[in-house]
């Protein structure tokens, strides 16, 4: 079984959270996807523009809380722009070369999570 995405009281959270949920809840129904989650722990804290969002990872569940916890493991930090383009496969790696998509915090857990917040293909047709 697939871990859940959790958001409690969703229809009073940001835009940012609502994205994120969609796109775990879209790529962890690979069977791959969510076997790279199963073990995952930590948080992961993301800012893309103004809006923010917290990732916490506990093996079997993922919530996604409004607001960028400065504790979190990891820190994913750019423009709205920069992550809409992180998102899509065919321009994964350029923000990152230009540096408008920043990255801070544990590497192992910023690495598993790339696969999880891409845009699932065919999404969107």
């Amino acid at each position: 079984m697939p871990p859940r995405v959790v958001v409690e009281e969703p229809q009073t959270k940001s835009l940012m959270v609502l994205i994120l949920r969609t796109l775990l809840e879209g790529n962890l129904k690979n069977p791959r996807t969510a076997r790279k989650l199963e073990h995952m722990k930590g948080t992961v804290a993301v800012t893309a523009g103004s809006m923010k969002a917290t990732l916490t990872f506990a093996g079997d569940e993922v919530r996604v809380d409004q607001g960028a916890d400065p504790a979190a493991d990891a820190q994913v930090i750019g423009s709205l722009g920069a992550f809409v383009k992180l998102g899509s496969r065919s321009q994964l790696v350029r923000p990152v070369l230009n540096r408008s998509v920043r990255f801070k915090g544990n590497w192992k857990l910023l690495l598993k999570l790339m696969p999880i917040l891409r845009v699932p293909r065919g999404a969107g047709k």
